[in-house]
């Protein structure tokens, strides 16, 4: 029970360090888009940026989603841990 604790701990942190970084990313796309537009007047680019941004956060929806379900799993398994100890 204890691994299974561990890993799914384990399992929790790297969907925390993905979404971090999906956010970032998705950050930047919109600093990136903002800036075709405003800057170098590039509709095209601006939209090809924007189209990746939301893939990301498509991405970044279903990170957040499994790391609900595993941490929601992780508290289960952690919930009758305690009670039999």
């Amino acid at each position: 029970l204890d691994v299974s604790i561990y890993e799914l701990r384990k399992a929790v942190r790297r969907l925390q360090l993905q979404e971090e970084d999906l956010s970032n990313r998705i950050r930047s796309l919109r600093e990136h888009a903002k800036e075709a537009i405003t800057v170098d007047r590039n509709k095209v680019k601006a939209l090809a940026l924007l189209r990746r941004k939301k893939v990301l956060e498509d991405a970044l929806a279903k990170r957040l989603e499994m790391g609900t379900n595993v941490t929601l799993v992780l508290s289960r398994v952690e919930e009758i841990q305690a009670t039999n100890d």
